[in-house]
């Protein structure tokens, strides 16, 4: 028999925008709760047991870690269900992070359902990331491109513009870590053609059969080797409780994958 907690998330819509379709969804589904944008795409999703980021690429985006091993300032282009910052200021309780989030919907679902911290460490700003980019000054460590609408990554931020942009916000050794959309290879290429022009260094990850593309972007004047990036999985899949080295051994440089693939 099943017991209230396993029921309540079971196959339950607990808040849907007025924008119908292309609006924010939050559903419980298989045992998990989903934060969705339109109908398919699963923006973020959390397990009853609090498992940290349950959904492939978000894990995946996480290896940026390895090439960045101790970042002191975070920027999140989108929120979504804010699991990528919630495990980062559990894990990293030195970090400050600011995310850009324009949707006020998503940031209310994050909070509402998605237990986002309230914190001083975790800075919420109600602004589109084209246009954050165009006034700030500041620099990060470690960028996490994750902005999405009901119609897959949102343009605006993918632009040649905007990873020049985003190159010129990194810290000298900081390192950008882009969700890329693996299902429309035309667009795809369009992206990493625009990256290509923006940074120097350019590693990925294939998500599952290919639906997400994580690619990590830098202009550092020092790459770190197999060597070093082998060592920072093993420390931290200690420290973070995620499976690193898995995700170490399925980092290839972009020209070894081929898109048409995925």
């Amino acid at each position: 028999m099943k017991n209230p907690v396993q029921r309540f998330w079971e196959n339950r819509k607990l808040a849907v925008s007025p924008e119908a379709e292309g609006g924010v969804q939050v559903v419980t589904r298989g045992g998990r709760l989903e934060l969705r944008l339109g109908s398919t795409v699963i923006q973020s999703a959390l397990m009853p047991t609090g498992e940290d980021l349950p959904l492939a690429y978000t894990k995946a985006m996480m290896g940026v870690l390895m090439f960045s091993p101790a970042p002191t300032r975070v920027l999140h282009l989108g929120l979504g269900g804010g699991t990528m910052a919630r495990f980062l200021h559990h894990r990293f309780p030195w970090v400050h992070q600011t995310a850009l989030e324009p949707n006020p919907e998503v940031v209310t679902a994050a909070r509402r359902y998605f237990s986002i911290p309230d914190s001083p460490r975790l800075q919420i700003i109600p602004a589109r990331g084209e246009d954050f980019l165009e006034g700030t000054k500041e620099l990060y460590d470690v960028i996490l491109l994750d902005a999405y609408s009901g119609q897959g990554p949102v343009e605006a931020l993918h632009t040649l513009r905007a990873y020049q942009q985003l190159a010129e916000r990194l810290t000298p050794n900081g390192w950008l870590a882009d969700n890329l959309w693996g299902e429309d290879t035309p667009r795809l290429k369009r992206h990493l053609g625009a990256m290509a022009n923006s940074f120097r260094h350019q590693r990925a990850i294939v998500v599952g059969t290919g639906a997400n593309l994580i690619v990590f972007a830098s202009n550092t004047p020092d790459m770190p080797g197999p060597t070093r990036l082998a060592r920072e999985g093993h420390r931290l899949s200690e420290w973070t409780g995620l499976d690193m080295m898995n995700l170490f051994r399925r980092i290839r440089p972009l020209e070894g994958i081929n898109l048409e693939d995925l």
